[in-house]
């Protein structure tokens, strides 16, 4: 019985925190979507889940039962989406900014989180603006955040996922839950940011100056499982291949690899085959696209 009660228990808390954000979107938003995924240590095999905001309360206990915190790595997207898919070509307006630090104390964070959760020395963290902003604006909002000292530098992305909290953080196989370390619900101004569109950046990549694999390992540490996973995918795993594909770009751009890694990796990759074929035009189109999301000039290897 104690071990029903102590399963039953996270369950209830994470659902409790993951539902208490969504609903700020109700208001908002009449039909939308949110989006919940799970890693399975033992394989980095991503599964990602959408449920209609009103069908999330019921659905999102029953995903959690289905993947057990013990065994899975829990994510999830705090912002909604028009359609059951992670794109940001589907966002919709949300009135939050978010972040992942590293070695970062939360009351140092500026301006002072909302909910903020993490093991260790990693924590994320949640900002409840006093304004619904585009997911142009909020994503340039969070950007603005990720340049506190210690922020992972492509957590800006409105399509990141974040840890659920009261799941496990894994690191060289010590296990530790992912507590809640702060919660509050009065808003906040969100930071000044520029209205700016990305321009597109003419690329000349060469995908055969070094080979995917090489380029994954090299990225591995800061790339998330699944994200590792699916570069190195031999065939098409996931059914949204274009998702796959922006994942890949967007994923590799904001690490800062240069034009010729990215190209290493989406050359070879599935996912552009089965839409593109091995068209070079097509290649460094993708590549200038995703460097221009995340707002870097091209810069080739030598």
């Amino acid at each position: 019985m104690r071990k029903i009660r102590s399963s039953s228990y996270w369950i209830e808390q994470t659902a409790h925190i993951l539902n208490t954000v969504w609903r700020r979107h109700a208001v908002r938003h009449g039909e939308c979507y949110v989006i919940v995924a799970a890693v399975e240590r033992s394989t980095d095999i991503l599964i990602e889940e959408a449920f209609k905001l009103d069908e999330a309360e019921r659905k999102l206990h029953w995903f959690l039962k289905k993947h057990p915190r013990a065994r899975w790595d829990l994510y999830w997207s705090p912002n909604p989406y028009r359609n059951p898919w992670r794109s940001n070509r589907l966002a919709l307006s949300t009135s939050m900014g978010w972040g992942i630090f590293d070695k970062v104390r939360v009351i140092d964070l500026r301006p002072q989180a909302n909910l903020v959760w993490g093991a260790h020395d990693h924590i994320e963290a949640l900002w409840f603006w006093d304004r619904k902003m585009s997911p142009g604006r909020a994503e340039a909002a969070s950007r603005r955040l990720a340049q506190q000292p210690g922020a992972d530098r492509n957590g800006w992305l409105y399509n990141k996922l974040l840890r659920m909290p009261h799941t496990y953080w894994t690191e060289h196989n010590i296990r530790r839950p992912m507590e809640v370390l702060h919660y509050d619900t009065g808003l906040r101004r969100p930071p000044t940011v520029k209205s700016r569109k990305a321009a597109k950046r003419t690329v000349s990549a060469d995908p055969s100056k070094q080979g995917r694999y090489v380029v994954t390992e090299d990225f591995r540490d800061q790339l998330s499982p699944g994200l590792f996973c699916i570069m190195r995918h031999g065939q098409p795993k996931l059914k949204g291949h274009r998702r796959a594909l922006n994942r890949i770009v967007d994923g590799l751009a904001g690490l800062g690899a240069n034009v010729d890694q990215m190209a290493s990796v989406v050359w070879r990759s599935p996912y552009f085959l089965q839409l593109y074929g091995p068209d070079r035009n097509r290649l460094n189109h993708e590549i200038g696209r995703g460097l221009a999301r995340a707002g870097r000039r091209p810069n080739n290897s030598r």
